[in-house]
């Protein structure tokens, strides 16, 4: 995922704990235009940048998820802050499954 050039990253996360979306890349910033995300048990999900936290904890039912869409394939939706670092999920209860689609550029 480097430069303007979307892509879509499917994920499937075995068990809960932390799992590196995209990489850092020095002087980029991961951009998430959107995001479909489902868990397969009662549990939370967060979003980080390296170890810091880019959201709160979001409360999800066994077998619910969410679909957050900017609505233009180069707006994000969802960012990191510092350039360099990856872009993380952070699960209790259950691993995610699903897709996000995004870009890395400065």
């Amino acid at each position: 995922m480097v430069g303007r050039t979307t892509q879509q990253i499917s994920i499937a996360q075995g068990a809960p704990g932390s799992l590196t979306i995209v990489n850092g890349a020095t002087g980029l910033k991961v951009y998430a235009t959107a995001i479909v995300l489902v868990m397969g048990a009662a549990g939370t999900i967060k979003f980080q940048e390296g170890g810091t936290d880019l959201t709160g904890a979001i409360s999800l039912a066994a077998n619910a998820g969410f679909v957050v869409i900017s609505g233009d394939p180069t707006t994000p939706c969802l960012s990191t802050n510092t350039p360099g670092l990856a872009l993380n999920i952070v699960t209790t209860g259950s691993g995610v499954m699903g897709w996000v689609r995004g870009f890395v550029d400065n």
